[in-house]
């Protein structure tokens, strides 16, 4: 009789556990599909001046000898493998290296300030000129861009 009432006792923990699972998915049924998200809210000139360093710093001429080293060592393992897909390797290789070299052309200091300046003006909610007069702030405090360069940007952005 005791082993019983166990088995309807363990029964009814897992139908009331059952139970309570249907429950809070029942309860968090709209839940299930995407969250919306304001795209408006995605950049601010903070964030866009945040980005703008990170690409700043990754300029060809801004690196050290080390990270040079391991770009060019790096570049000639890429340049060595052969592409699996391709019917011959030699015309993939001479491929990769001239987008190689056509992507090192593109990261150039005017590239960044240009995409920093268009994005600027992308924003949602606040006027260019507040945005870039935001951007100019913050990039006058940077104490990592050389001055040379700071004089570009503030130019670039003096104009939106």
């Amino acid at each position: 009789m005791t082993s019983i009432r166990f088995i309807g006792t363990r029964w009814l923990a897992a139908l009331a556990s059952a139970m309570s699972l249907v429950a809070a998915l029942a309860a968090f049924q709209g839940c299930s599909s995407e969250p919306e998200f304001d795209r408006a809210t995605l950049h601010t000139p903070e964030t866009l001046v945040q980005e703008f360093m990170i690409r700043y710093k990754r300029l060809p001429e801004h690196a050290t000898a080390k990270q040079k080293a391991q770009a060019e060592k790096f570049a000639k393992v890429q340049a060595s493998r052969p592409d699996p897909d391709a019917p011959s390797g030699k015309s993939e290789r001479k491929e990769a290296e001239r987008k190689r070299v056509e992507r090192a052309k593109v990261d150039t200091l005017g590239a960044v300030i240009d995409t920093l300046a268009t994005r600027l003006g992308e924003l949602k909610g606040i006027s260019r000129s507040d945005a870039a007069k935001q951007a100019a702030d913050l990039i006058r405090k940077e104490p990592s861009i050389q001055e040379d360069d700071r004089k570009a940007v503030l130019d670039r952005l003096g104009t939106l």
